[in-house]
């Protein structure tokens, strides 16, 4: 709002639309001031009202800002009403009234597991945090915070949990024997849920790969092979491996009894994701 007065000219500057919860500024561009003279801007709205700004400015010009918390609206949304009050004794006397709309700011709330999937007698870590619009973290207490089983029988539940640094870390420790399939984690209040599975330990499969040279000479003293091991999903497997290598006895023309025998070396080593063994031949 622009406005001129017998003491000068002024500018209040503040947001159409209030968002709550949230903190807004409020600015006063003051001009033109001969004499002294007292401000006041309030905030009226249903329930209460609330003193944004209040002094008196005694110089020729100002420009000043204050912050305030957005009260809470009556219901979703309400029209509420800024009055600003300019006076300078018996010289002059100002009032203006202007309409904002103050509303309850939407937030969404996450819930996320540590893993999603579990086996019996494992802990299930999961935290909850809430953003406003802005993506801001806000320090809301839930309620109510449930688990419920497959079969939608509620296992665990927390009441009034209050966040920590706007975060909430909970756990549950699942039975020996618990039931398989998915679970469901909800928070009261909101349309925020998250699931994770129990299921029964199954031992990884894993695949070995060799890439060796396609053929060795008799003068080399060493070769080089490659052996790569992954899960059948993709990732690496962690480990020892143990390789044995052959040199077969090859037939001649000597009597059977007189066969050479097989010729053979083992070589062991850490292994991340790939590794590389320099083998010796014998």
């Amino acid at each position: 709002m622009i406005s001129f007065t017998p003491g000068g000219r002024y500018l209040i500057i503040i947001p159409a639309e209030l968002t709550f919860p949230s903190v807004q500024r409020v600015c006063l561009d003051l001009r033109g001031v001969e004499k002294p003279i007292r401000v006041a801007l309030t905030l009226v709205h249903a329930s209460s009202s609330l003193v944004l700004f209040r002094r008196v400015i005694r110089n020729k010009s100002v420009l000043e800002c204050s912050k305030f918390w957005v009260p809470s609206p009556t219901g979703g949304q309400e029209v509420c009403t800024i009055q600003l009050a300019i006076s300078n004794g018996r010289y002059f006397n100002v009032k203006e009234e202007k309409k904002v709309l103050i509303r309850k700011g939407h937030s969404s709330t996450f819930i996320q597991t540590d893993k999603p999937i579990y086996t019996p007698g494992q802990t299930v870590k999961f935290r909850i945090v809430t953003l406003n619009e802005q993506f801001v973290p806000l320090n809301n207490k839930y309620s109510v915070v449930e688990l419920q089983d497959p079969n939608c029988n509620r296992i665990g539940q927390w009441l009034d949990v209050r966040p920590k640094q706007y975060i909430v870390d909970l756990s549950f420790q699942l039975a020996d024997e618990p039931s398989l399939g998915t679970y469901t984690i909800n928070v009261a209040g909101t349309k925020a849920s998250s699931t994770f599975n129990v299921e029964e330990y199954v031992l990884p499969k894993f695949e070995v790969f060799f890439e060796g040279p396609s053929q060795i000479y008799a003068l080399d003293k060493t070769f080089l092979l490659h052996v790569c091991a992954r899960y059948t999903y993709g990732r690496a497997v962690q480990g020892t491996i143990q390789v044995t290598i052959c040199q077969k006895a090859w037939p001649s023309k000597r009597p059977l009894q007189q066969f050479g025998t097989n010729i053979c070396e083992e070589s062991s080593r850490q292994v991340s994701w790939l590794s590389t063994l320099e083998q010796m031949r014998g």
